[in-house]
């Protein structure tokens, strides 16, 4: 019976990991993931709570006080706070 049962879920998993993630409690909480892509993001309370991840970039922030960004292709860093009086990379 628990053979079953597992061989049961395993179509509903894979096709479950093909399509794109979307949890939108906005403006308190939203949530999107793409595995295909490899792109995750999450945004809280409106445009303030910010982080974005793919397969080489990361970004974060509390606008507008604070916001990174990494950059592996590139070898970027770069500190935004005050938004727009003060940048660093």
């Amino acid at each position: 019976m628990a053979i079953v049962a597992f061989l049961c879920i395993i179509p509903f998993r894979s096709v479950a990991e093909e399509r794109p993630i979307s949890i939108n409690f906005w403006p308190l909480f939203h949530y999107t993931s793409e595995e295909e892509e490899g792109v995750s993001e999450i945004e809280g309370l409106g445009p303030f709570l910010y982080w974005k991840k793919d397969s080489d970039r990361r970004e974060w922030g509390f606008r507008p006080l604070f916001y990174w960004t990494e950059d592996e292709s590139d070898s970027l860093r770069r500190l935004e706070f005050l938004y727009p009086l003060e940048s660093i990379s």
